[in-house]
């Protein structure tokens, strides 16, 4: 079929180029958003950049005040501490007096106290006034640095032993004669002591944990530890408990640590962020302050912009829209009529756009297409009606699957699975098989055989509607061998019932008819399984053989007759099933012999077992036509050992042993000799 000409060039107004040029309107308005967010963007940082160095400032400035209020107060200690001498050290009462006299020092402490060299506490003022204490201090780090410095000491946080409060503690060393007679100290409890008052920024978090206006102000000591923070509940914590640190601590350890007065910028992506020194408390001063508080102003000027910049967009966007709306009128309807493609109440050559262009030139390709597919659904629904015929008429189940659901069952299939093709179509393929586990059984076969590119044969349990399970033989291959999404071709047939046939005919050439047992060929291979092994597992797994000979059977034989001695035969069956474990072979080697193969079983317990089967059988009383029936058993034992390494030689002493106990009087147990009896065949050539 002739595809449409495009040698005649269609006029300029009419070709889509012309009209996406409008579009470029739309696209100058971009190019002015972008400039001008970039622009915002530069302002931002620049305002970030000079608030920085602004936060810098700051925390400059408010670790330098916090430092003056600690100098403030180990000064404070230490006009105190010289007016102490050795002698007031030995009268508290002097002690107490003298700092009833100094109000301004008890003012700067929750807790004034002295104690002397050895760390005992002589005087002690609190909230609760003066008062004698018991509590030492020579265990603090705090106190035996300043005892062995001879300066003040700022301890780190500790827990107080009386209030079990968050504390810092500020000593100074008692000097009298050039050496330290004791310490005059003050603590303070980080909850109530206001460390942070006076310093500007708030940052204090709100009921729902978002920061506070202004800058979040926190101290933490030479540990790690919060000295001081807007938020009580994490004083005395490490500084991790504060998660908007997180990021500014990492920028302090990528800056190595460094412990500068003059102050250090840490600014992460959340906060602008400073940290200063305080090096006579050896702490740290953290300003954190919120990008999106100090960017405010901007954002403001930013949705300003934004808005201005979306009213020009929409007007000018409404006049493309009103232009683009009359010009492409055309590929509208080209539309609608697509959107009917494959109506069939429509006519191939309906409805289709007029006019030139690359919308006509398409209209008519579409044109040729619609009548293309019309020619082909007739022969596709042709060639569906005939593989449904083939289908119907098969007299085997066939089915396809995709993606591991039933897209196509045949009527045979149906029958097979007792369920209408309603009901089977768009399942898991997985619903018509007995169980899971027969369906996962079969997968890696599939696969294996659809690796190696060949046809899948195999037995495997199916259900029928209202859970009857049947055998059926599945043979399947993919549609394509090299699409695995085309789908799986499955051939099914039921084979119930020649699966009973096939076991019923495996049972029967391993056992014996008339007792149920296993017989001769079972016993053979089972003990080719054993010495194969070869003698030297015998020692980890022994194992006994068992040969069983019926006394006085005969008589029962010649007197009752056969039917009699097949009733005994079957009462010793049951009788020595009983005695041995659910795992030993019981085998009827024919005649009135039995074996019984007792695996990883010692000769001793063998011996035993032989005993009870001997006791059982003797004890053995069958009721026949009015009369009481009884017999006995003889019995050898020969365990696999070293000596033994065919099953005939194994055969043979069990055999010979069973013959002893034949002959030393019958109804006895008699156990294999050493070494045991081996069958002499004649030499080839030799006459039998």
């Amino acid at each position: 079929m002739p595809m449409p000409s495009f040698s005649k060039r269609p006029p300029w107004y009419q070709l889509l180029q012309v009209k996406l040029v409008l579009l470029s309107l739309l696209a100058l308005l971009t190019a002015v958003g972008v400039t001008g967010w970039a622009l915002l963007e530069h302002a931002e940082r620049d305002t970030l950049s000079d608030r920085e160095g602004l936060e810098i400032r700051e925390a400059r400035r408010d670790a330098a005040m916090v430092e003056g209020r600690v100098r403030s107060q180990i000064a404070a200690l230490g006009v105190v501490g010289r007016d102490i001498t050795a002698a007031m050290l030995a009268e508290p009462k002097q002690l107490e007096g003298l700092l009833r006299e100094r109000p301004l020092l008890r003012s700067q402490f929750d807790n004034v106290f002295v104690a002397g060299l050895d760390g005992r506490v002589l005087v002690m003022h609190d909230e609760r006034g003066f008062r004698p204490s018991s509590i030492t201090v020579a265990d603090r780090a705090y106190f035996r640095a300043a005892v062995a410095q001879a300066q003040a000491v700022v301890s780190e946080i500790i827990i107080g032993r009386i209030n079990a409060e968050p504390l810092l503690v500020i000593v100074a060393p008692l000097i009298a004669q050039r050496r330290v007679i004791g310490v005059l100290g003050g603590s303070i409890r980080l909850r109530s002591h206001p460390m942070l008052a006076g310093l500007a920024g708030g940052g204090r978090p709100d009921a729902r944990g978002k920061p506070g206006e202004g800058a979040l102000v926190m101290l933490t000591d030479a540990s790690g530890r919060i000295v001081a923070h807007p938020d009580a509940r994490l004083l005395g914590l490490s500084l991790e408990a504060e998660s908007r640190l997180t990021a500014p601590l990492e920028q302090w350890q990528a800056h190595g640590r460094v412990v500068q007065q003059a102050g250090l910028a840490v600014s992460g992506e959340i906060d602008l962020a400073a940290v200063a020194a305080l090096p006579t408390a050896n702490w740290l001063l953290w300003r954190l302050q919120p990008r999106t508080q100090v960017l405010a102003p901007l954002g403001a000027a930013r949705l300003h912009a934004l808005k201005t910049a979306a009213t020009v967009a929409a007007a000018l966007a409404l006049a493309t829209l009103l232009v683009l709306w009359i010009l492409l009128k055309p590929l509208r309807q080209l539309g609608q009529r697509a959107e009917r493609l494959f109506d069939p109440a429509l006519a191939a050559d309906a409805g289709w756009p007029e006019g030139g262009g690359e919308v006509g030139q398409l209209a008519e390709v579409l044109r040729r297409v619609v009548g293309e597919q019309r020619s082909l659904e007739v022969g596709n629904a042709r060639v569906l009606r005939q593989l449904q015929s083939v289908m119907a008429a098969a007299p085997m189940g066939i089915l396809l699957t995709r993606d591991r659901r039933l897209e196509l069952v045949s009527p045979q299939a149906c029958r097979l699975l007792g369920r209408p093709e309603a009901e089977l179509l768009g399942q898991p393929a997985q619903v018509i098989y007995a169980s899971s586990e027969d369906y996962a059984r079969i997968g890696p076969m599939v696969g294996q055989a659809f690796g190696k590119r060949e046809l899948f044969v195999g037995e495997v349990r199916f259900l029928r509607a209202g859970k009857e399970p049947f055998w059926g033989q599945l043979s399947g291959r993919p549609v394509d061998w090299d699409d695995a999404s085309a789908g799986t071709i499955w051939i099914l047939n039921d084979v119930s019932e020649m699966v009973v046939q096939r076991g019923q005919l495996e049972w029967a050439a391993t056992h014996d008819l008339l007792t149920g047992l296993a017989n001769r060929k079972a016993l053979q291979l089972k003990l080719d399984d054993i010495v194969a092994a070869g003698p030297q597992a015998a020692p980890a797994a022994p194992a006994a053989l068992l040969m069983l000979d019926l006394d006085r059977f005969k008589p029962i034989n010649d007197q009752h007759g056969h039917a009699a001695g097949d009733a005994a035969l079957r009462a010793v069956a049951q009788i020595c099933e009983g005695c041995i474990r659910e795992g030993d072979l019981l085998a009827r080697l024919g005649g009135d012999e039995f074996a019984v193969l007792l695996e990883r079983c010692s000769l001793e317990v063998a011996s035993r077992v032989a005993e009870d089967i001997r006791k059982a059988v003797a004890d053995l009383r069958i009721a026949w036509r009015g009369e009481t029936l009884s017999l006995g058993i003889s019995i050898g034992v020969a365990g696999l050992d070293a000596g033994i390494d065919d099953v005939a030689a194994w055969l043979a002493a069990a055999d010979a042993a069973c013959y002893e106990a034949k002959a030393q009087g019958r109804d006895t147990v008699r156990h294999a000799r050493h070494p045991p009896l081996h069958l002499l065949l004649p030499a080839e050539g030799a006459a039998a």
